[in-house]
């Protein structure tokens, strides 16, 4: 049974290479696996398995999707570690919990670390794979550093998107270096695009957008793309429209 969102890793529109990746469980020998089954365009139309030991089995952050970023997936796991596949060498690895969870824990108020999309999100930011955790009462965001292979917290921000019964109303959707944006959902028919400036360590709200019915991925790097030339059914007709507009 699969137990996890299914991983797509497809580096276009440089490559049309492509891997499908989804996990399941396996109780063998007094052993426990994560069974990781593997389709590659690289290699005949048929799948193929790969088994990672585990101490122990921790499900996946439900409504949380695999992010790929430079040849690697990654899940989130309801425990707080991420499991990260490498697509080239086809090896899997569990990345620890954050270590900073439990120490925030008593400082900002706990956090059900992964049993809700919008306590715990796993993106990409500024190149590094990132958390943002939503606590009761700050908001941290922290890269993976690959070289001491623990999470170093780059910012602390006021937690501005949990109300007064503490249901968390919003989430990350952009974080450069200066400001992260998060999209908020106040009571109503719409959402509020806030805009969190981290050097003066306040928010204002920049926009109001209509609201969607389902549901907005975070942070994550997606397959769109801008492409430079015209695509083969614009005309001069479309052109010629385009530059009297």
């Amino acid at each position: 049974m699969m137990i996890a969102y299914p991983g797509l890793a497809v580096d276009y529109p440089s490559s049309d290479q492509y891997k499908l990746v989804s996990i399941s469980k396996l109780a063998e020998n007094y052993n426990l696996f994560y069974k990781l089954h593997v389709l590659s365009s690289e290699r005949s139309v048929l799948w193929h398995a790969i088994q990672l030991r585990s101490n122990t089995f921790s499900d996946f952050a439900v409504g949380s999707p695999p992010v790929y970023w430079r040849n690697f997936l990654y899940w989130f796991r309801v425990d707080g570690s991420v499991l990260a596949f490498d697509t080239k060498r086809e090896q899997a690895v569990i990345l620890d919990r954050p270590e900073f969870v439990d120490q925030f824990d008593s400082i900002y108020g706990k956090i059900l670390i992964g049993h809700d999309i919008h306590d715990i999100c796993l993106g990409v930011a500024q190149g590094l794979l990132t958390l943002v955790c939503i606590f009761k009462k700050c908001i941290v965001i922290a890269a993976y550093d690959y070289v001491s292979s623990n999470w170093r917290v780059s910012h602390t921000l006021d937690n501005f998107v949990s109300g007064p019964d503490d249901l968390i109303n919003g989430f990350p959707v952009l974080i450069d270096s200066k400001r992260v944006f998060f999209l908020a959902e106040p009571p109503g028919t719409y959402h509020d695009r806030c805009e969190y400036d981290i050097e003066i360590n306040g928010y204002r709200k920049v926009a109001v957008l209509g609201r969607v019915n389902y549901p907005l991925r975070s942070f994550q790097p997606t397959l769109a793309s801008v492409h430079g030339t015209p695509s083969e059914i614009v005309n001069t007709r479309h052109l010629s429209y385009s530059l009297q507009s």
